[in-house]
């Protein structure tokens, strides 16, 4: 009986057809997995600047006073649109800007000031990442613009020993990162900071978009992006501990 030294026409076809089916299905597992990559990466920049934010406002207000004359919330702007940029609150503090663990108190039992400290999220007046550009929206139905996701956070710490009731001229636009002394971005590329209680017990809304895959399906700056599938919103709560 004659031996075979090769494969049938028919049999390279198949052969040929079971690894192009292989590698396409290969190419898709692929796909998925850099795609669940991606989103992870995008969503991953979202959760750092809303922890950035949370953590500096949690550190701050454990030395708030909460004294209702001794606080005040603000909405910022509107800078380049009808809504407000966002909220901005101010309170004095225990705190001298070193996160002293011992407070000054006086014959009352209160808290002495050390400090008032100012957040408030704005639109900077600074270029925006990758020559992206806004165009003012309708407002959102609390009043706050919701089309620039390129937003800041910024701190602000000045000496005192009494609330300055003019703190709401302080909230201006930064045009450059490096801020002036007592002041820093806490965090960027937020889209919304609401104060929805104040203290002793505040509640904060901060919001975020995944700006890696919305650039990809969006057209940033031109659409609303409160209610944005790419929008990650977190609520949480806070007590300030000063008397």
């Amino acid at each position: 009986m004659r031996r075979r030294t090769g494969f049938t026409v028919v049999e390279l076809m198949i052969s040929l057809s079971i690894f192009a089916l292989m590698s396409m299905v290969f190419l898709i597992v692929l796909r998925n997995v850099t795609d669940l990559w991606r989103k992870a990466d995008a969503k991953d920049d979202v959760i750092r600047s809303l922890i950035k934010a949370r953590s500096s406002l949690s550190r701050d207000l454990l030395n708030a006073s909460s004294r209702a004359t001794q606080v005040g919330v603000a909405n910022v702007g509107p800078h380049g649109g009808p809504g407000f940029d966002g909220a901005a609150l101010s309170f004095l503090s225990s705190d001298r800007g070193n996160n002293d663990p011992d407070w000054l108190v006086d014959g009352d039992g209160h808290a002495t000031p050390q400090a008032q400290v100012t957040y408030y999220l704005v639109v900077p007046n600074v270029p925006y990442p990758n020559g992206a550009s806004v165009s003012g929206g309708a407002a959102d139905s609390n009043g706050y613009e919701q089309q620039n996701p390129y937003k800041w956070l910024v701190r602000r710490l000045d000496p005192a020993s009494g609330f300055n009731s003019a703190w709401t001229s302080w909230l201006v636009q930064p045009t450059s990162p490096n801020l002036g002394a007592g002041q820093k971005v806490v965090a960027e590329n937020l889209l919304g900071f609401r104060v929805l209680r104040t203290g002793p017990l505040w509640s904060f809304e901060l919001s975020a978009v995944a700006l890696k895959d919305a650039r990809k399906r969006l057209a940033l700056g031109t659409v609303p992006l409160a209610h944005s599938s790419f929008t990650v919103t977190e609520r949480f709560s806070l007590r300030t501990n000063n008397p």
